[in-house]
C-alpha cells in the first residue's frame, strides 16, 4: 500500500515525544513507506541499480568479503533478503556470492515455524540473471542449514540509524530471527554473524531518533549506495 506523499509525511518525526512507542513507529513507518512510494512514482526506484546500484554492490562486497571464512569442510554461509520492488537491489550481490567458492547463499523461508535446530532460512536454488529471469543454481532448498557457519546476515529496512536501530515493515520477523540466531546449535562456530542493514542513503538517520522497543534487534553495520557506517 502506498500512502500520500507530502512534506508532512516525515517532517517532525524527531519530536513525537507525546506518543507511545508503537504509535511513533507507525508514524515513522508511514512516512518512510510514503518515501518509497514517491521514489517509485517518479521512476527512481532504480537508484540502487545502474551507477548507484554498482556503488551499493561494491560497498556490500567490501564489508562482507573479509567475513567469508570457510570452515574445515570448505563452507560458510551468508543469509540475504530477496528484494521487493521498492527495496535496495541486492540481486547483483547475490550473484557475486553465488559465484564465490564455498559460499552457501541463504534466503528467508516463508514457513511460519521452524525447527529449533534449524535456521529460518533455506538455500537459494535459483538466482536472477541480468534480465530478471531465474537461473538454476543446483542448490537444495531442503538442505539443513544449521551446520554451515553463518558469517553474515543482510537485512532490509525502511529506515536505519547510525547507531544500529532498525525500522522494518512491522511484522517483527527479522527481530525474532536475529534474536534466535545465537540459540541455534551449530549455526555458527566461534563468532556470531555480522548483521548488516541495507537502506537508501536518505533513509539513514542520526542515532537516537528511531523509536525502539526492548525486543528490537540492533545491527552492526549500515550500507547504502553512498556509504558504510559501523554502528
Amino acid at each position: 500500500m502506498c500512502f500520500e506523499d507530502s512534506a508532512e509525511s516525515w517532517d517532525g518525526l524527531d519530536s513525537l515525544g507525546g506518543f507511545d512507542t508503537a504509535e511513533r513507529k507507525r508514524m515513522w513507518r508511514r512516512a518512510y513507506l510514503a518515501r518509497r512510494c514517491a521514489r517509485m512514482a517518479i521512476g527512481s526506484s532504480d537508484v540502487a541499480r545502474g551507477p548507484s546500484g554498482d556503488s551499493l554492490t561494491r560497498n556490500l562486497e567490501s564489508i562482507i568479503g573479509p567475513f567469508l571464512r570457510v570452515d574445515d569442510n570448505g563452507e560458510c554461509a551468508v543469509a540475504i533478503y530477496e528484494p521487493f520492488a521498492s527495496e535496495p537491489d541486492v540481486e547483483p550481490l547475490i550473484r557475486v556470492l553465488c559465484a564465490a567458492p564455498g559460499v552457501t547463499v541463504l534466503v528467508p523461508t516463508t514457513r511460519s515455524a521452524h525447527s529449533s535446530s534449524e535456521l529460518p532460512f533455506k538455500e537459494l536454488v535459483a538466482i536472477p540473471d541480468d534480465q530478471g529471469d531465474q537461473e538454476g543454481r543446483g542448490g537444495d532448498a531442503e538442505r539443513p542449514t544449521n551446520r554451515i557457519p553463518l558469517r553474515a546476515v543482510v537485512v532490509p529496512a525502511l529506515c536505519l540509524s547510525a547507531t544500529g536501530e532498525r525500522l522494518g515493515r512491522g511484522a517483527g520477523w527479522y527481530d525474532r530471527v536475529l534474536a534466535s540466531l545465537m540459540a541455534v546449535p551449530g549455526a555458527q562456530d566461534s563468532e556470531p554473524p555480522v548483521l548488516i542493514g541495507v537502506c537508501f542513503d536518505d533513509e539513514l538517520v542520526d542515532g537516537g531518533l528511531l523509536p525502539t522497543d526492548r525486543h528490537d534487534q540492533k545491527i552492526d553495520m549500515v550500507v547504502t549506495e553512498r556509504r558504510v557506517v559501523h554502528c
